[in-house]
């Protein structure tokens, strides 16, 4: 068999042999690719014998046929705010990192052909809208169930968030109070919970039948004073906390058992 100027030999006939397109077969070629186990083989050779890779052929293909291979649909402008206004705000992500550099630069390579939107019109109009398109579904409900979780941040001000659950919709978030300087006092945390529950029958027609807390002595107390304050509405704790705090009484008791 002859490659360019260079005529190579059948070492074996069938196995090694030459197969219909002219070319050696696997069992050879892999011999006559390998610098090292044929040395006097010329590096142009070598090459053309190299099984072309998926994406050489890929490049090859579009390179002769232009117009056959598939392009991505194109991304219309309000499809591209919304999902970077949902990124931010699902991720709790700051509205200034739009206008940074390296941030804008990520949008250019992942899409060129769109401008990203300016701050102002991040946390205005567009997280209004995302905020409709959220919480439009709650509204065909007509029970909810408000989930109240606390914690403290990087400040270690205290932080109350308020979690919406109705039948058969995705848990969705309300709103985050922030406690600052105010004393966490069973009254003053109803009031704030009751606050909650008013704006959103006030929203919809729906209503709250249930206030899930954790297992707080304040905030405990405040459901209390809730339920005292509108009898239809259930106060209850959350079974994730009870579940921790058996398991913190485990050791407790395996260790003292008296």
């Amino acid at each position: 068999m002859t490659y360019g100027n260079i005529t190579i030999s059948s070492v074996k006939e069938g196995r090694n042999t030459d197969d219909n397109s002219g070319k050696p077969s696997a069992n050879l070629r892999k011999h006559l690719i390998n610098p090292k186990q044929c040395p006097n083989v010329p590096r142009e050779v070598q090459v053309s014998l190299r099984p072309v890779s998926t994406h050489e052929l890929v490049v090859a293909t579009d390179a002769a046929f232009p117009g056959t291979h598939p392009t991505p649909s194109e991304l219309s402008l309000d499809a591209f705010e919304m999902t970077l206004t949902r990124i931010l705000f699902v991720w709790a992500l700051s509205f200034m990192l739009i206008e940074a550099k390296i941030f804008r630069h990520v949008i250019a390579l992942v899409a060129p052909t769109m401008t990203a939107p300016a701050r102002h019109t991040l946390s205005g109009v567009l997280l209004n809208r995302k905020c409709v398109a959220v919480s439009s579904p709650y509204k065909q409900t007509s029970f909810r169930v408000l989930v109240t979780v606390e914690w403290s941040d990087v400040n270690s001000s205290s932080i109350i968030n308020f979690m919406v659950v109705a039948p058969g919709m995705t848990s969705a978030f309300r709103s985050s109070w922030s406690t600052r300087s105010e004393q966490h006092t069973a009254v003053y945390v109803a009031g704030e919970i009751d606050k909650v529950i008013a704006e959103i029958q006030y929203e919809t027609t729906a209503r709250v039948v249930a206030v899930v807390t954790d297992k707080a002595q304040n905030i405990r107390s405040a459901s209390g004073r809730i339920q005292f304050q509108r009898p239809n509405t259930v106060s209850g704790g959350c079974s994730a906390h009870v579940l921790n705090f058996v398991m913190q009484d485990v050791p407790r008791y395996l260790s003292n058992p008296d």
